[in-house]
């Protein structure tokens, strides 16, 4: 790579800081002061880099021919090694090892590392098992399944399917002319068919209209004329169907005929399939469960079955490919799939070989050894593994019996900036680096030469031994590396870099590589800036006016390690670098605490978020403008967090003065917000943006990383550096997310950046040559003028922007510039078409606003342009003011008018007046109540007014605005409103230009202002020096005015949500396009896509060739999802391969960050599956007498609808259900499952009955107003209801329907209700292939025309809403059939009120059924904390060995409430009849939103509607854990008990679920946690409870219960292994439980905990600690009068002759009525600590009540 391993992590880290600075501390010199150190210190925002080698696997020479095999087979294989059709001839030794064992009828598990080959290893005993059987036996003739593959997930199928297309199916018949050679002549030839929910098409039978529409698909795969590029990629690909004819097959299928000819090497649809059974079925499970059920496939089993019967030495081969992905209660269902196939095709398990495939699986211990053997026998129905071979490859250990020097500094001096110049420069450089080496070695005239040579005698020398032995399959930091092979040496870090470029070139005459190495990054960004208050804190920082305490990059500390003062966050408004403090209060009064989070203590809803600006030296409160909010100064005592609003403070030691300000209208998205409507530092109006805090948002820090890893690759190869086509050479990025609406945001807006830095690049060159071509012309280079140029120099540099529609329109515009020009034509073509502005896509505009009017980093902002007046209209302007006695010079009037432009510019938006209102909240969104464009032309800007000393001179400040008129027009869409003409603004960027820099408000401006600045008006203000806190965004602009090629990285989205494919429609589906263009396939009027932004779709098994750069968006679940991840890159061992991995907030992100070497190579998780659950073999068993049910019915469960089957006489059903024969299957089941087999057939009717009546409340669910063909399945219906294996796919599923405008659907997105109810709740913003979307409706999409009117109907189904209560005493909540009357289950009080009903949605759809603004604020709501309201047993609980007052249980079948109450508990409002839905209570919200759905036309007035909360509720399983705390020993009355009470359960549950998933080594996602607090008449209960997120369980939690006294341990190691004051994103916090961060406290933890274990409670406080409480509050107390007085035997509080003795204690502890005497007083520790209002009430009530 370009200057190496180092370079490249030195570049992508300073990159990092350089945007984190710019973008976030630019402003601030203080702050940038504080932060510099810590950011350049590694653990805050990066950490050391690691070097890792892949393991090398031991290879035999002629492997094959030296085989256990047959010699017949020996000959085949060698055969298509030398026709290279996936043999080679040096195998590694496992590959030949499972040829060996598979031919002997051994079942094999393989796991060797991503990219060993692990596919050769079922692939080479696949060819050996047809060849045997066709060469030996007469049964080849015979049709049946010889071979089974099965995947996990469809995208691995397809990825197969082009392997044995390529193998199989060569286009040049290479193979099965070795196969005749075999088997002979006559013997037909293997054929292979992918059969899954892809495959074309479902159906009974064939369908006209459908053949039709497939052979039109099919035919976009045939070449367009003999020398087609495209087709030739594509079939090398393996992406052409593998017929002999295809052109003849399109026609057949256009005829309506499904032919398999004996020449076709594979089966496309799924009628073939069915008429002539295939060899290797490609398939996953779900369809292979499918195929079973239906009777359409029968003729395949049957097939296979009188195959197997006839031929009892035959076996069907089964393979498993990525067997890990089996985990838990998915993988016993499909465990007990394949007991139902064997069963279906009449064979025990010895008549089935199976061979399991997986990279990841442990074997360090023989317990790993003991549990992969069980999982291996658990998934194949075997008793014992005793069949099993077990391949884990054979690794190599370098054996060096030379060891020569190569000094530290030959190997520095070695240039790698030539080794990325040119072929010839690149081989210069490695001969010059062998002659120093190797003196008397010939240079070598080819790479390939010199690559041999060096696989040769590399290892030779010391330090590519040592560095060979420390990184092959480890992972090593990059400094331990660089200083224990050259230790003392100070160029050693550049001599580790030249040997991590060369190694990777050493290749063998095999083409293997000696050190395919990768290099581990891991960044973050900022998760908040925290700062003690106390301006004289020793370790404080000061600058530009403004004093600061410690600074700190967490949210670990709320006091002051150093000076104990307090800590706060800060915000800021990243125009000028302004600072805040962020709290809240519970209103503005005297005085009030300025509490760090809300609720706890008080009501939520009773606190005001307040923003309190910290002024600078020099700074005064200035008069608002009539309207505007005005503000004002408070004072914060630095010690105990108290403000006073009023001047009582003023000036007293301990107090800061602080400004705040109280809006003059409440802002429409936060009524409880207590901000600023203008900066107090810069004066700039807060209508475009907010002020906010530092966590890193949004994914602009990641693509900055992403780019310069992107940048930093070297093309992919010289051929592809040349290729016009491919604008960045064949550099590619796969990204990875955890979720699928992360990677489309991220595809999103990594694509926006990429455009946007384009866009700002191509307009200063556009500029540059505007500008010339203007001065020529002697004329004014106008802003209307620069599209044409932009078009210009983008078809120049062959540059394609945008997505959708705007894509194709400035494309049209490039091809202009493109077309090859006329010959012999009479006049040449212009240089430059002319194209205004408006000419311009809609994104092009929307990026040349943002150019000039985003709240920061505009070209001017920047320092890169200014506007300056057209010189006509200026002329005609400076005539105006003359005539009203204003008579300015040209400079005098540039000034203000780049003064006056810019305030309209940034605070109205007010550029370009054909720009459509709807667009410009793309570029800046409203947060106030200002409209776009101008409308006041009365006045100047208040600061502009007051410079020009005109602030009470209307006339002038009048005729100035009549001149600024002059330049604009009324928009199109107001014509009320005022736009800057782009006509009459001229551009100007002269390099000797003189800018100014304001001392205050940090703006860099064009002009003076009489002398001061054009922002804020201060005087402070003085030419630029240079320009460093903007050089991140004018760098790479200057390096494209000097030639640097624009790149624009293309980005598209890789997930389930674009992977729907009918091929009917479409030859691939949308994510199979985009890997093809990933892979540089692309036809003529394409680009290549640069970035896939992708799921674990692409994590596993999928080859993407030379690509060499991986980048996690966050923190992978797992250590095999990691290493899967990171093993997509450098497959091929090219070059050196780089990981990026950023970090989010949380403990999981945090841990492995801090600690990353066991996710880069650490242990594997043990494989487990459940098949011993009850509930699997239940399903199991219904799924089997259901399909004999209705097959006796005369139908299959997939072509019977649910309407249909409750059709049917049910008495006469349950009667099939009574006769079903299972002898067979119950004997196989054994007798430990007995308890299940004996009532589970009354069960199942219990079931099926249940479903009947749902059917007969709801019957549009299941489609009763729809075609048969269109009803709802009885299968589905079944799996819905959790009746048959459901796989642990989610089974509350709802979709958001996208429709078109002729209201068909385009896209439909599924999403299980446990996280829609977050995700895609109204309001909230998702985003699918790039366009964003806000819910606004709850719908479900239809065919039928009866889709109007459909919410009535779900509103009055109990199946979907359900009426709830809550417990005012308590907080018990539950459903109202839970609480009898108005008492509460749990304390039995009185106390019971009814709340808004719960309605579980039916689907949702977008707000006005179209795409919005990317940067469209949402309404962000998510749901609770899960609720359990089941009263529980007693009796039934089990101690807990070791906790004395903590009892467990197990439960199954639990119910779990998730709710979703919207922001503030308010909850949505829904229009009752159409669906139409808004967040909050307003019902006026919804006027003038359109009815969801697109198919009518109908309109809706939305005038009845409901209030209600989204959720819904499930059974899993659950582990309960109840801590008994007896009334007599613990407090549980007084308001600071029940905040400890509360904060304490709410930290124990999450501590605990982090615990157990770290126990069972599970996704963290895998468990969910909650907790409940039961008081009794002796008691309080908490309930901390964990439960499966697996609807109806996954047996996780029933394994947590196993191992109680562990998880409680663990737990409590976890707590106490933070050093932070309360929780932090360290140890507790993460986003997804932000709304309980202001609960968590791992102190309170520990406690309950500690309780339970020996009933152990703090102490009663020292008097030295309680005195460290008591002290800070001295002033405070004095302001009632009351003295503190410390003594040896005491703390006493004195008020008058009254003095008392304080007692502090722990708020757990029983409060005892003595402590409150006439001699003492007591109050809580935390009460002190984290509620100080609360402390010093109960101190002055003590005195004063």
């Amino acid at each position: 790579m370009h200057k190496g391993a180092y370079h490249v992590h030195e570049t992508l880290k300073n990159d990092l800081i350089h945007y984190l600075k710019s973008q976030y501390l630019g402003q601030s010199e203080v702050l940038l002061q504080a932060c510099a150190g810590q950011m350049a210190k590694p653990g805050n925002l990066w950490s050391r880099p690691y070097i890792e080698s892949s393991p090398a696997y031991e290879s035999i020479e002629n492997g094959i021919a030296l085989s256990a095999i047959p010699d017949h087979l020996k000959f085949f294989f060698s055969e298509l090694a030398q026709k290279r059709l996936g043999v080679y001839a040096t195998p590694f030794r496992h590959q030949v090892e499972a040829l060996e064992n598979a031919y002997m009828g051994k079942d094999l598990f393989v796991s060797t590392g991503t990219g060993s080959g692990k596919t050769e290893c079922f692939m080479w005993p696949i060819l050996a098992r047809l060849g045997s059987e066709a060469s030996a036996s007469s049964g080849w003739s015979e049709r049946g399944v010889r071979v089974i593959v099965m995947y996990p997930m469809n995208a691995l199928v397809a990825d197969q399917i082009g392997r044995l297309r390529r193998m199989i199916g060569d286009p040049e018949g290479q193979f099965v002319e070795s196969f005749h050679r075999l088997a002979g002549d006559k013997a037909r030839r293997p054929q292979f068919g992918m059969y899954t929910g892809r495959t074309p098409y479902p159906g009974g039978d064939s369908d006209p209209e459908q053949d039709k529409a497939l052979a039109q698909s099919l035919e976009r795969l045939l070449p367009r004329d003999e020398h087609d590029p495209y087709y030739d990629q594509l079939l090398k690909s393996g992406k052409i169907p593998a017929k002999k004819n295809l052109a003849a097959f399109i026609e057949n299928i256009r005829d309506g005929k499904h032919v398999t000819l004996p020449d076709d090497a594979e089966m496309i649809t799924r009628f073939e399939m069915q008429k002539t059974c295939p060899d290797i079925l490609i398939t996953n499970y779900s369809m292979l469960e499918y195929m079973m059920l239906r009777q359409r496939e029968d003729g395949i089993w049957d097939a296979t079955k009188a195959h197997l019967d006839r031929h009892p030495e035959e076996k069907l081969l089964f393979v498993i490919d990525e067997a890990h992905m089996y985990r838990g209660s998915a993988g016993g269902e499909v465990a007990l799939l394949i007991r139902r196939l064997m069963s279906r095709i009449g064979v025990n398990r010895d008549r089935v070989q199976f061979i399991l495939t997986t990279a990841s699986m442990p074997r360090k211990t023989e317990d790993d050894i003991r549990s992969v053997k069980q999982f291996a026998a658990s998934l194949t129905s075997a008793s014992n593994a005793d069949h099993f071979v077990f391949l884990w490859g054979h690794q190599t250990q370098p054996v060096y019996q030379h060891s020569r020097e190569i000094a530290c500094s030959v190997l520095s001096a070695v240039n790698l900036e030539r080794m990325e110049q040119s072929e010839k420069a690149r081989l210069d450089e490695i001969n010059c680096f062998i002659g120093k080496i190797a003196p008397g070695t010939p240079a070598f005239d080819s790479e390939d030469a010199a690559s041999h040579w060096l696989a040769d005698h590399i290892t030779e020398y010391r330090p590519f031994q040592a560095l060979l032995k420390a990184c092959r399959g480890n992972a090593v930091s990059f400094e331990d590396l660089a200083s224990s092979i050259f230790p003392n040496e100070p160029n050693a870090f550049a001599a580790l870099d030249v040997m991590l470029t060369i190694a990777p070139i050493a290749k063998d005459r095999n083409g293997n590589v000696l050190f395919p190495a990768r290099m581990h990054m891991l960044f973050r960004g900022f998760h908040g800036i925290y700062a003690c208050i106390n301006p004289d804190c020793p370790c404080g920082y000061q600058g530009n006016g403004l004093k600061l305490g410690q600074v700190f990059l967490n949210d670990r500390y709320t006091v002051c390690p150093v000076c104990h003062s307090r800590v706060y966050e800060l915000y800021t408004d990243r125009r000028c670098g302004a600072l805040f403090l962020h709290g809240f209060v519970s209103g503005i009064t005297h005085k009030q605490f300025l509490w760090t989070t809300k609720g706890t203590f008080f009501d939520e809803g009773k606190m005001k978020e307040l923003h309190l600006y910290l002024p600078m030296e020099g700074d005064e409160l200035s008069i608002p403008a009539r309207g505007k909010s005005r503000q004002y100064r408070c004072w914060l005592d630095i010690q105990n967090g108290y403000v006073t609003f009023d001047d009582s403070d003023h000036g007293r030691e301990g107090f800061r003065e602080l400004w705040y300000s109280i809006p003059a209208k409440p802002r429409k998205d936060n009524p409880d917000l207590l901000t600023f409507g203008s900066c107090p530092k810069c004066k700039s109006n807060f209508s475009h943006t907010q002020i906010r805090g530092f966590s890193t948002r949004g994914n602009e820090a990641f693509y900055n990383l992403i780019q310069s890893q992107f940048q930093e690759q070297p093309p992919a190869s010289m051929a592809k550096l040349q290729d016009i086509r491919l604008p960045n050479d064949g550099r590619k990025v796969l990204l990875f997310s955890d979720s699928r609406q992360k990677a489309a945001w991220l595809a999103r807006d990594m694509s926006m950046s990429s455009d946007n830095w384009a866009i700002r690049k191509l307009f200063l060159i556009a500029l540059e040559q505007l500008t010339s071509d203007c001065e020529g012309a002697d004329k004014d280079p106008v802003l209307d003028d620069i599209y044409s140029y932009i078009v210009r120099e983008a078809a120049k540099q062959n540059i394609d922007l945008f997505s959708n529609e705007s894509r194709k329109s400035f494309r049209d515009a490039t091809n202009w510039y493109k077309r090859p020009a006329a010959q012999g034509g009479r006049r040449r073509a212009p240089s430059i078409y002319r194209m205004p502005l408006s000419d311009a896509p809609q994104e092009m505009q929307e990026h040349i606003l943002r150019l000039f009017c985003s709240p920061y980093n505009t070209l001017i902002d920047n320092g890169l342009c200014y506007l300056l007046p057209e010189y006509d209209t200026m002329c005609q302007a400076m005539a105006v003011l003359a005539q009203k006695g204003i008579h300015v010079s040209e400079n005098e009037f540039n000034e203000v008018f780049s003064a006056i432009s810019r305030f309209i510019l940034v605070n109205h938006v007010a550029l370009c007046h054909q720009v459509p209102e709807k667009w410009r909240p793309n570029v800046s969104p409203r947060y106030g109540n200002d409209d776009y464009g101008v409308a006041d032309f009365d006045s100047l800007p208040t600061i502009i007014a007051e410079v020009l000393k005109c602030k009470e001179n209307v006339s002038v400040q009048q005729a100035w605005m009549d001149a600024m008129k002059l330049f604009m027009t009324a928009g199109q869409d107001n014509n009320r409103r005022y736009f800057l003409n782009p006509s009459k603004l001229m551009l100007a960027n002269e390099a000797d230009h003189e800018w100014y820099r304001c001392s205050r408000c940090a703006k860099v401006s064009p002009f003076l202002l009489n002398g001061h600045c054009q922002f804020c008006g201060s005087p402070q203000i003085k030419a630029v020096e240079n320009f460093e806190p903007e050089a991140f965004w004018r760098d790479g602009i200057l390096r494209a005015l000097q030639g640097e090629p624009v790149r624009v990285i293309d980005t598209e989205e890789h997930t389930a949500q674009l992977s729907h494919k009918d091929q009917r429609d479409h030859a691939w589906a949308v994510t199979e396009q985009y890997e093809m263009r990933f892979q540089d396939m692309v036809r003529d009027d394409e680009k290549p896509i640069d970035i896939l932004s992708s799921t674990t779709t692409m994590e596993v098994g999928i080859d993407i060739g030379s690509l060499v750069a991986v980048g996690l968006r966050n923190m992978p679940p797992m250590r095999e999802n990691y290493q899967q991840r990171a093993g997509r890159a450098g497959r091929r061992g090219a070059s050196l391969s780089t990981i990026v991995t950023f970090a989010e907030g949380g403990p999981h992100d945090s841990f492995y960050f801090n600690n990353p070497r066991p996710m880069f190579n650490g242990d594997l998780r043990r494989p487990w599956i459940d098949i011993q659950s009850e509930k699997l073999i239940s399903r199991h068993l219904n799924l089997i007498v259901l399909n004999y049910t209705v097959r006796r019915m005369g139908y299959n469960l997939d072509n019977i609808s649910a309407i249909s089957f409750f059709a049917e006489d049910q008495e006469t059903i349950a009667e099939i259900i009574a006769e079903c024969p299972l002898e067979t299957e119950l004997q196989r089941l054994g007798k430990q499952h007995e308890a299940v087999i004996g009532g589970w057939k009354d069960e199942l009717v219990r079931q099926i009955k249940m479903l009947g009546q749902r059917v007969d409340q709801h019957p549009d669910v299941y489609g009763a107003n729809l075609p048969v063909h269109k009803q709802k399945s009885m299968l589905d219906a079944l799996y819905e209801q959790g009746i048959i294996p459901t796989y642990s796919f989610p089974r509350d599923v709802v979709s958001t329907y996208i429709e078109g405008e002729d209201g068909k659907l385009e896209q439909q997105v599924d999403r299980g209700l446990d996280i829609a109810i977050s995700e895609y709740a109204p309001g909230r913003a998702i985003v699918v292939n790039k366009k964003t979307y806000i819910i606004g409706g709850l719908y479900r999409h239809t065919d039928s025309k009866y889709s109007f009117g459909q919410t009535s109907r779900y509103l009055s189904d109990a199946n979907y809403v359900k009426r709830l209560k809550k417990c005012n005493s308590c907080d018990w909540f539950g459903f109202a059939e839970d609480a009898t009357g108005d008492t509460c289950p749990f304390c039995k009080s009185a106390n019971v009120v009814e709340i808004s009903p719960m309605v579980r949605p039916w689907g949702f759809s977008p707000r006005d059924n179209k795409a919005e603004a990317a940067n469209v604020p949402e309404d962000y709501s998510s749901s609770d904390t899960p609720l359990y309201s089941t009263v529980s047993d007693e009796n039934l609980m089990e101690p807990i060995v070791g906790f004395a007052m903590v009892q467990k249980a197990v439960r199954q079948d639990q119910r779990i409430i998730l709710l979703n109450m919207g922001r503030n508990e308010e909850g949505f409002t829904i229009c009752s009849y159409c669906g139409a839905i808004v967040p909050g209570k307003d019902a006026s919200a919804l006027r003038g939103r359109k009815r969801p759905g697109t198919g009518t036309v109908q309109v809706c007035q939305h005038s009845r509607t409901e209030q209600i909360n989204l959720g819904y509720d499930f059974l899993t399983d659950m582990l309960v854990l109840t801590f008994n705390l007896p009334r007599d020993q613990i407090e549980s009355q007084a308001l600071d008990a029940n905040a400890w009470l509360k904060r304490a359960a709410a930290t124990t549950a999450e501590a605990m679920r982090k615990a157990a998933t770290i126990m069972l080594d599970v996704e963290f996602d895998e468990v969910q946690a909650g907790f409940r607090i039961r008081p009794d008449e002796t008691s309080v209960h908490v309930d901390v409870y964990l439960y499966d997120s697996l609807s109806s369980g996954a047996g996780y939690c029933a394994q947590a219960g196993e191992r109680t006294e562990e998880l409680l341990e663990n737990t409590l190691s976890l707590l106490q292994g933070c050093s932070c004051d309360h929780a932090c994103y360290e140890c507790l916090k993460h986003y997804r439980n932000q709304r309980i961060h202001h609960e968590l406290d791992r102190h309170a933890a520990v406690e309950l905990i500690e309780y339970g274990r020996a009933q152990k409670i703090p102490n009663i406080l020292s008097v030295e600690q309680t005195y460290s409480l008591i002290k800070p509050l001295t002033y405070l107390l004095s302001g009632y009068g009351i003295d503190v007085v410390n003594t040896v035997s005491g703390v006493f509080l004195s008020h008058g002759q009254t003095s008392k003795k304080c007692i502090v204690f722990p708020a757990m502890m029983k409060h005892k009525s003595e402590w409150d005497s006439p001699s003492s007083l007591s109050v809580s520790k935390e009460s002190l600590v984290d509620a100080k209002p609360f402390a010093v009430k109960q101190i002055t009530d003590s005195f004063l009540v």
